[in-house]
């Protein structure tokens, strides 16, 4: 496994989901794929969403992430910050199939913060 230089990783990922996100508003459709930010192709953000959806649908991971996500700010940066640095050892790990790229990593924070992190979180117990 390569090592990755997490700090540049998640800044990465925070730069991604940003624009994702953005690309999204601004489109004002559901889908992250129209139009993609500049240089990143469409399949790659629909591969990035299929193998984010996937993993947020685990248990443990919902739990992983709600638990991070107590404390967190309602914006787009900070949903990323907490999803990305609770997800990313349990990638480098092998735990989930979460591809280690910053655009899988961006895409679940999207999902999430599009979602509501208390839609997402609703059936989690609240034990802060």
């Amino acid at each position: 496994m390569k090592t990755v230089d997490e700090i540049e990783f998640l800044n990465q990922v925070e730069n991604l989901a940003i624009e994702l996100y953005a690309a999204q508003a601004l489109s004002k459709s559901s889908s992250m794929a129209k139009p993609p930010p500049v240089g990143i192709d469409r399949d790659a953000i629909s591969d990035a969403r299929e193998a984010a959806e996937a993993e947020l649908a685990k248990t443990s991971v919902r739990q992983t992430l709600c638990a991070a996500l107590r404390s967190t700010s309602n914006n787009i940066r900070d949903v990323t910050k907490v999803v990305a640095a609770a997800l990313l050892p349990l990638s480098q790990a092998g735990v989930i199939a979460l591809p280690l790229t910053p655009i899988a990593f961006a895409a679940v924070a999207v999902i999430v913060f599009d979602i509501g992190v208390a839609a997402y979180c609703a059936d989690q117990p609240n034990t802060s």
